[in-house]
């Protein structure tokens, strides 16, 4: 899962053997070329430099140790190299490692993702040395490795969930649960996964701050918590949203799903009296702290590609992530002989702006617009920040007259719309152009050059105006 979602040529595990003085190939996921039985000193870079620091190693473009990596049985041409620790209780005991063959290969953000994975790596040794007493713990243990297998599997964050809950309930006979993940950072939680008496809440959004016992434990420090007389205790509390009607269970365990030191939610469960008890809290924070590291992983992946595809300064869609919408859009509504329209939007006089004010008086005129925009676009509509001044909006089962009166309102709602920057008040407008489909043109490629076309026309024709693409010449070849 590591080489995928990081497109490295490979990812390996090395243990540390302190005592021994060398780290060993424990897990590897590569070309043929990668030795299964490695075995490297400490003193030997890259492990050395992780263990030194205890901090996350970066090499590239560097041939000396790059191309003679000892875990390879023949040369191979590595152009960037990254490895980061695998701590337990603040000691490394293994290093994990991805490789490219090209160089300057890694992303600012992907240490971050390895050290999500590192993350699990731990968990699976804490889980490996737990295996050595299953003949103890029998079928709890057994419940743990078919979780591990699953999360293999896993890539999106309610199949995580779903696997969490369902693990927990093999290991004790549960009255009800959920899985809540904290969202708006620590502002509020959503019951993202459920079962039992608590499926009547799925999908609820919780505030912070009522008084649950839900939101009482993301709130805390602690790395469970156990409640044995949730009944009968005399601080009567709700477990996950205020408005439950009657007391779920005699006992409530509620294990933090944690990041390092950042919350993602909890696993909150109830059962019966006893039945929360050592063997079995152990098992289901070790299950906890196996999802939790999954999760930091995929939701770190997804922060990532939602960034590649939004414009930075307005937070619209870029250029990309439009022309992909707009393409899925016209499949969408040729199978269903529909109909979509593009409006095509350019601020007048946006380089006087900046001569005038400087470019940041600019940018703010840009972050205003895509606020109005945001304002006046319906629920599947999409808006994106097409280059510069420009921005260009995709209307899904628009027609014609429909994208005018669209384009017309935010023609009026940018004239009136004012912009406050330092201590100037600036006032924008905008010429727009409005292509339909399949009227105007057959293809993505040709819709956006309509709207292109009428958009110079309303600039050509005063600016501050709408113009239609039907009603301009044909374009000459």
């Amino acid at each position: 899962m590591a080489r995928r979602a990081l497109d490295a040529h490979a990812v390996l595990v090395f243990s540390v053997d302190r005592e021994k003085g060398a780290a060993y190939l424990r897990a590897a996921a590569g070309p043929p070329a990668i030795r299964r039985d490695t075995v490297v000193p400490l003193v030997a870079d890259p492990i050395s430099c992780v263990l030194e620091r205890g901090q996350p190693f970066y090499a590239t473009d560097l041939r000396r140790l790059l191309w003679s990596l000892p875990y390879y049985g023949e040369e191979t041409r590595i152009g960037t190299l990254l490895a980061v620790p695998v701590s337990q209780g603040g000691t490394v005991t293994a290093v994990l490692i991805a490789d490219r063959l090209e160089s300057q290969a890694f992303a600012a953000a992907e240490p971050a993702l390895l050290a999500a994975f590192a993350e699990l790596v731990a968990e699976a040794l804490v889980q490996a040395r737990a295996s050595a007493s299953r003949e103890e713990l029998g079928r709890d243990f057994e419940a743990v490795y078919g979780f591990s297998q699953q999360l293999a599997t896993q890539e999106d964050v309610a199949a995580v969930c779903r696997a969490l809950l369902d693990s927990s309930r093999q290991i004790v006979p549960l009255e009800g649960g959920a899985i809540t993940l904290s969202e708006d950072g620590p502002s509020r939680y959503t019951l993202r996964e459920t079962f039992g008496w608590a499926k009547l809440f799925e999908g609820r959004a919780v505030g912070a701050a009522e008084k649950t016992w839900a939101a009482w434990a993301l709130g805390g420090a602690e790395d469970r918590y156990l409640l044995d007389d949730l009944g009968t205790g005399t601080e009567r509390m709700p477990v996950l949203v205020f408005d439950e009607e009657t007391r779920r269970g005699e006992s409530l365990l509620i294990l933090p799903l944690k990041s390092g030191v950042r919350a993602l939610g909890a696993v909150v469960l109830t059962a019966r009296r006893g039945v929360f008890n050592v063997t079995a809290v152990h098992v289901l924070k070790i299950l906890a702290n196996q999802a939790a590291g999954l999760l930091s992983a995929i939701q770190l992946k997804e922060a990532e590609k939602h960034k590649a595809l939004r414009d930075p300064l307005t937070g619209l869609a870029n250029r990309r992530a439009f022309k992909d919408a707009l393409k899925q859009s016209l499949a969408r509504e040729d199978r269903h002989e529909g109909r979509l329209a593009l409006v095509m939007l350019d601020l007048d006089h946006f380089k006087k702006l900046n001569d005038t004010h400087g470019h940041p008086a600019g940018d703010a005129a840009l972050r205003g617009t895509a606020e109005v925009l945001r304002r006046l676009l319906r629920g599947g509509d999409v808006a994106a920040r097409y280059g510069g001044e420009e921005f260009v909006m995709l209307l899904p089962g628009s027609d014609e007259a429909g994208a005018v009166r669209f384009a017309d309102r935010l023609r009026a709602a940018l004239e009136a719309n004012t912009v406050e920057f330092a201590e100037a008040r600036l006032r924008v407008t905008g010429s727009l152009g409005v292509a339909t489909w399949p009227g105007d043109a057959t293809d993505a490629e040709g819709l956006l050059a309509a709207a292109d076309r009428a958009l110079y026309a309303a600039k050509g024709g005063g600016r501050n105006r709408v113009v239609c693409a039907r009603t301009l010449p044909a374009p000459t070849s």
